[in-house]
């Protein structure tokens, strides 16, 4: 499995493209905004040649960590660590991915990538937030046909209303001042992003050991799907689940052909040796619908 290698024409047009809706950020000076909303607040800052988009709750002011962030000069290049090592699903199977479901999609950073080096790729998914929907296209350089459909609403309820089955579904869900979103954690939800994979398809999760409620929503997942590995640094946990058996090095000599084909600005190879299977004596119980 290799991304679209007969594209290449296509993808220094689409780069192209990139730089072009990008622009006029790129010249701008350093600048603040703040988009207020009635579930959340967005902040978004240029400094230098960095956009950052951040949400902050509207009681408390809290502000999150980073959601999401683009260089202007290299916008293939993906900042986020943990954006970085979500993309890697991408190969976690032996064909090339054709449809993708994101939950919480963000500034459309990995989005960015996956339709860039698989052309013809389909990518649902959702936010719950219209500025952060917005500023995916103001900010981040997302092309409106590109966002389709992508929806403004509840993950859950929109996932429960597709009749697509999806390669990997990718939960990057977090709101206010940064807290993970519970009910797109819990066992009957997992079931139901189950039932929307293909066999070989694969779920990818943010997680964050900050959150109390951590361990419960790994035990979740685990009850749903067989095979588990982890991603493990200063903190943040993205996990990856699948029903079938799958081989650590297979997948990393895939990387390996990616990286010597398209040559990525952030590593990869790197990023794959430090996923390990998931072997925690995890005791917590799956987290349910029923305890929030």
């Amino acid at each position: 499995m290799s991304p679209d290698s007969d594209n290449s024409a296509w993808k220094a047009k689409n780069l192209t493209s990139i730089h072009e809706r990008l622009k006029e950020l790129y010249e701008a000076k350093p600048f603040e905004q703040v988009l207020p909303g009635e579930l959340q607040g967005v902040f978004i800052r240029k400094l230098e040649q960095t956009i950052e988009m951040y949400c902050f709750d509207n009681e408390s002011k809290q502000l999150s960590s980073i959601m999401s962030r683009i260089d202007l000069e290299t916008p293939l290049c993906l900042l986020g660590h943990y954006t970085q090592v979500m993309f890697l699903s991408a190969f976690w199977r032996s064909r090339s991915p054709q449809s993708v479901y994101m939950a919480g999609y963000g500034g459309g950073r990995i989005a960015m990538l996956l339709q860039h080096y698989f052309h013809n790729i389909q990518i649902d998914g959702t936010d719950i937030d219209p500025n952060v929907l917005a500023s995916a296209q103001v900010f981040f350089g997302m092309d409106k046909k590109d966002m389709s459909n992508i929806h403004l609403g509840d993950s859950r309820e929109d996932l429960a209303s597709r009749n697509t089955t999806y390669d990997i579904l990718m939960l990057d869900v977090f709101s206010g001042g940064g807290e993970h979103v519970n009910h797109l954690a819990t066992k009957e939800f997992f079931e139901l992003c189950k039932s929307k994979l293909a066999d070989d398809g694969i779920l990818v999760a943010n997680l964050v050991e900050k959150d109390p409620l951590m361990n419960a929503k790994i035990a979740a997942i685990r009850d749903e799907f067989q095979h588990i590995s982890v991603w493990e640094h200063n903190g943040a946990n993205v996990v990856f689940a699948n029903d079938h058996a799958i081989d650590l090095d297979v997948i990393t000599h895939r990387i390996k052909g990616f990286t010597k084909q398209e040559k990525p600005s952030f590593p990869t190879i790197e990023n794959m040796t430090m996923i390990k299977p998931y072997n925690k004596q995890n005791k917590a119980k799956a987290l349910r619908d029923s305890e929030l």
